[in-house]
């Protein structure tokens, strides 16, 4: 099991990690292996766990472990190069902590991660499109492993980018209607880049990225109806929108953290790669913020309602930046990858918070006006990476104050030769 006791080794490890990661410019991106070395009399179809090896040339290898079984959980581990992935594949399917590990402890310099053990309906009466102050009789919180996931495709794009794509199929034990589902797309990066898709979010090395789509995503929560005419309700709800729990958690020391983690907002003058989106949101763990030893995501803040990604049709995603001390571990996060890997760790030496977003502004319709929402965001270990200007944005400045300079300069020019011949 991975403990969290830090001592003056771990320390050094990470400073020297950071060190050489500094010299890293690539990783290698092995394909995704999913559920390795299940045996075949073990319900091995489950997506209980997708591992993406990540060799850099700095030391290190990047661990990417994605789960969709009980509580969906995407983490990242850094460990030495020779370090390899344990599971005990009964103790996993029974739910018990510490059936994935690594060969060595020692091995594991740091890791970070987070779980979305929940999806809430609320109605939102006034408007606002935000979960705050929503009286409990207006929404129900639905536990994630009340759904079945499966693996439906595996993205083997270069040695430098992988990835694969969970979708709900039951609810309850019953399969859901065409159309209906989650899909989660995560994507582990090798290389300094941006995402194909809208946002076009940055991507390095030490990256990865999650793509939340809710799509048609209509279920009875409550077994009610709506009596209001005209109204599209989802379980009697006339103003339906969806919102989601988040635990996020990292290996840090607990006893010297004021702000485990802590949200920032960042302003851009470039909307080039997200039309219309001049922001860009962030949550960083504390020795992100220190010395780049630790964790981030990072997102900008819109989601599409279409499968087209158009700014003209989105929406807004609010996240709670309170940040309360996670102190209690419901049923899907001990159904889940997280719980396999740290167990009661979670809540006991790791440091780990909780948090809501919420999909929705004011005029957008609602849940069901699209009946469709995809949210984008990053994660990565270090420092988020920062925005700047392309080449071509860059040339295009460059010619549009140069070539005016450079007509004075030559007009200039011209009229005091003029002006010499004259004399």
């Amino acid at each position: 099991m991975l403990l969290t006791i830090f001592n003056w080794k771990c320390w050094l490890l990470c400073a020297f990690w950071i060190f050489v990661a500094k010299a890293d410019e690539t990783r290698t991106v092995h394909h995704p292996e999913v559920n390795p070395e299940c045996e075949d009399d073990l319900p091995c179809d489950k997506p209980w766990i997708t591992y993406v090896k990540a060799d850099g040339n700095n030391m290190t290898t990047l661990h990417h472990l994605w789960g969709a079984v009980g509580a969906p959980t995407m983490m990242v581990a850094v460990t030495d190069l020779n370090a390899t992935l344990r599971i005990s594949w009964n103790n996993l399917i029974n739910g018990t902590a510490g059936s994935v590990d690594f060969n060595d402890f020692d091995d594991v310099q740091y890791a970070f991660g987070f779980v979305i053990p929940n999806i809430i309906l609320f109605d939102d009466v006034n408007d606002t499109g935000t979960i705050d102050n929503i009286p409990e009789e207006k929404l129900v919180s639905v536990p994630m492993s009340s759904f079945t996931w499966k693996l439906t495709e595996t993205l083997n794009a270069t040695g430098q980018e992988q990835g694969v794509v969970f979708e709900t199929v039951e609810f309850n034990e019953t399969p859901l209607a065409n159309g209906t589902k989650i899909s989660i797309k995560v994507t582990a990066y090798g290389e300094d880049g941006r995402s194909s898709a809208l946002p076009h979010l940055i991507h390095t090395p030490n990256s990865g990225q999650i793509g939340i789509i809710l799509d048609h995503l209509i279920l009875n929560v409550t077994n009610e109806a709506s009596n209001e005419e005209g109204a599209a309700p989802i379980s009697g709800f006339s103003n339906p929108r969806w919102a989601m729990d988040l635990v996020f958690f990292s290996m840090e020391h607990r006893d010297s953290i004021k702000k485990g983690f802590e949200y920032e907002t960042v302003k851009s003058l470039d909307d080039e790669y997200s039309p219309g989106v001049f922001n860009i949101d962030m949550i960083t763990t504390n020795l992100s913020r220190v010395n780049s030893t630790g964790a981030y995501m990072q997102w900008r803040p819109v989601c599409y309602l279409t499968s087209d990604l158009d700014i003209t049709y989105s929406t807004f995603p609010h996240v709670n930046t309170t940040f309360e001390e996670l102190n209690y571990l419901d049923d899907s996060i001990k159904k889940s990858l997280a719980y396999a890997v740290f167990g009661e760790e979670i809540i006991n030496s790791l440091v780990s918070t909780k948090s809501v977003i919420a999909f929705g502004q004011s005029k957008d319709g609602f849940y069901t006006g699209s009946n469709y929402t995809a949210w984008t965001l990053a994660y990565g270990i270090g420092s988020p990476p920062t925005e700047s200007f392309s080449t071509t944005v860059i040339l295009i400045i460059s010619l549009g104050s140069g070539i005016p300079l450079l007509v004075f300069i030559m007009g200039g020019t011209y009229v005091g030769y003029r002006k010499l011949r004259g004399h």
